[in-house]
């Protein structure tokens, strides 16, 4: 049986909440043209007397009296990222907030529609951190990478056991003499504080490492004594990286090379070479490697030496037949292919065929190493374009330059199907470096993945009003992020999803002043500028609960069917309109409603589930 509720003012069946916005044209890709007033907390960057509030999305803050650092990071598992402030200066160190016996952070959930104006006391291991000169910092950023000082660590945040939650890793310590993971050799291993929803665990997890692996240098053994190694020609000395390979959602760590004594080369370059990976237990890293296949023959070619896939990525070089290349999910399996950009013609770094018909060369994950037969990746028209020459689509994001013809362009899943798009950013003039049509119906150039390759048509991703702008110029949002500067008018801006819904959403974190480079109306209610995404394609399933609920018909003229099962029943909702007020509240009482919003206006709504986020379109 379904119900139909019309009463905008009555309790309905679900727990939602409802976020109304204008949009003149429901059915366009792109950010919506009008922002949300995303309220900060206080507090921010604050320097010569000045307060700039949270002018960036991620600061490492100073010693400055009152200045923090802080960054935007997911910390409780729920989608949405959160703003975690991580020291504050008090005019002689940067600290954390009461380091020693009870360190922590002051963490503001993300509420859908802005930040908590109350902190979470983020609770840290005690004791532990940057230490140095016999002063406890404890952990005052997000990472830092430590030093050979005694008792000084590195550390850094990441979810290593795959539940959601960025867990606190401390990946080495100062000996005195060294900079090494925790007992480097036979049994070495990091000490992982795994997160508890409120906070890290104080006890650590002895997080088992691989014997004799890492950084090895003038006979001294440092072990895995960071999070990524880039290694170096010394014998034995070892370059890897901690990402998931698999596809399980817990990163492995891979070692990418190793040297001879005289190169840096992956192993067995040539015809049969591999990676070392050692999955991830759950509890630690395998001790024993899984040799990962790499495609034969390819890599970095210099000098009549194959040193093979030495590294994760690599930009590549004129060189003849030397090869840049990428590690990117470009299928939405979750694990990443090998994708190599370009090869070297002995005078330009070009994409392959970069004149006609171009494309990348994509050798697919099958689980346990990359197919040794490439994809031809298509690609559209276009690319770096300098001096005559086109190079094409060459590496997998460029910010371009003012010569004309010349694009900037990036990678990136931008409507949220899970899939990778090729968004252009930015056309050179001759003079300017613009984005598409800068001004009020400025865009972006969205070429939409299509599983074997970019469609040859794009998509007008509209862009709201604002950007970069310079000298009386208008360059609008002219590359996918931007930091911005004191200039008036001049915008800083980043891509990232804010609401939960699996779509990335333009955040425009400061605008210059002629003086400053200030978040939005710094003191005690500042805000950033959020233009949610419009794209309806492929919302995106957080959690079980989550996929379990579906609304149709999406988008609706009149009637809403909200659909779940027994876990929905019983879970409260609110609806609320872009400033905050509430219009509706109530329970639901069944796993199969309808509402009717045909009294709604016009626009895109928000629907939040508990911790989940659906967007709904009212035609």
């Amino acid at each position: 049986m379904n119900i139909i509720i019309k009463n905008k003012k009555k309790v309905i069946s679900i727990s939602i909440l409802l976020l109304f916005l204008i949009h003149p044209n429901l059915r366009s890709q792109g950010f919506l043209t009008t922002s949300i007033n995303w309220s900060l907390p206080q507090g921010g960057k604050n320097l010569g007397g000045h307060n700039y509030g949270f002018n960036a999305l991620n600061d490492v803050g100073s010693y400055d009296n009152a200045n923090q650092g802080w960054s935007s990071i997911d910390m409780n598992g729920d989608g949405k990222p959160d703003l975690v402030i991580t020291s504050q200066g008090n005019g002689t160190y940067k600290d954390s907030f009461n380091p020693g016996a009870n360190p922590f952070w002051m963490v503001y959930l993300n509420t859908g529609v802005s930040y908590s104006n109350t902190a979470i006391n983020w609770l840290l291991p005690p004791n532990a951190g940057k230490f140095l000169s016999g002063h406890d910092y404890g952990f005052n950023s997000l990472s830092d990478i430590g030093s050979p000082s005694q008792f000084d660590q590195g550390w850094t945040t990441m979810d290593i056991n795959g539940d959601g939650k960025p867990d606190l890793i401390i990946i080495c310590e100062g000996t005195g003499i060294y900079r090494d993971c925790f007992a480097p050799g036979a049994n070495p291993y990091w000490k992982v504080h795994l997160n508890t929803g409120s906070g890290f665990s104080p006890t650590a997890i002895n997080w088992v490492l691989p014997p004799f692996t890492g950084q090895f240098l003038s006979g001294h053994e440092y072990g895995l004594n960071a999070i990524a190694g880039s290694g170096s020609p010394a014998q034995f000395d070892q370059g890897w990286s901690t990402m998931d390979v698999n596809g399980d959602s817990k990163p492995d760590i891979v070692v990418v090379c190793e040297g001879t004594g005289v190169y840096r080369d992956c192993f067995a370059p040539g015809a049969n070479p591999y990676w070392k990976v050692y999955l991830n237990t759950g509890s630690g890293f395998a001790t024993t490697a899984t040799n990962w296949t790499l495609p034969s023959y390819a890599g970095n070619y210099l000098s009549g030496h194959d040193y093979g896939f030495n590294a994760i990525s690599y930009g590549g070089t004129a060189n003849i037949s030397d090869q840049g290349w990428s590690l990117v999910d470009m299928d939405g399996d979750k694990k990443p292919e090998m994708v190599l950009v370009c090869e070297g013609t002995g005078t330009y770094k070009d994409c392959f065929s970069p004149n006609s018909n171009s494309y990348w060369k994509v050798y697919q994950n099958n689980g346990s190493g990359f197919s040794n037969t490439a994809i031809n990746w298509s690609l559209p028209t276009g690319g770096q374009f300098l001096s005559g020459h086109n190079y094409g689509y060459n590496s997998i994001a460029y910010n371009g330059t003012y010569d004309i013809n010349n694009q900037g362009w990036i990678i990136s899943d931008i409507d949220g199907d899970g899939k990778t798009d090729f968004v252009i950013t930015s056309q050179g003039t001759g003079t300017y470096r613009d984005c598409f049509n800068p001004g009020p119906g400025q865009y972006w150039k969205v070429h939409l993945n299509a599983g074997t390759g970019f469609q040859t048509n794009f998509i007008n991703w509209s862009l709201p009003a604002g950007g970069m702008l310079l000298s009386g110029h208008n360059f609008g949002f002219n590359v996918f992020s931007e930091q911005g500067t004191f200039d008036s008018g001049n915008q800083g801006w980043s891509p990232m999803d804010m609401d939960g819904d699996g779509k990335l959403d333009l955040v425009v974190v400061c605008q210059g002043t002629g003086s400053y480079k200030d978040c939005f109306n710094p003191g005690p209610s500042q805000y950033w500028k959020v233009y949610l995404s419009g794209s309806t394609v492929g919302l995106n399933e957080k959690n079980n609960f989550d996929s379990q609920i579906n609304l149709y018909p999406n988008p609706t003229k009149h009637l809403v069917n909200i659909n779940g099962d027994e876990k929905i029943v019983g879970q409260e909702y609110a609806v609320l309109d872009m400033t905050g007020k509430l219009l509706m509240n109530g329970k639901i009482n069944m796993k199969n409603q309808v509402i009717d919003i045909s009294d709604f206006s016009v626009g895109i709504y928000i629907v939040k589930i508990g911790n989940s986020t659906k967007k709904i379109i009212k035609e």
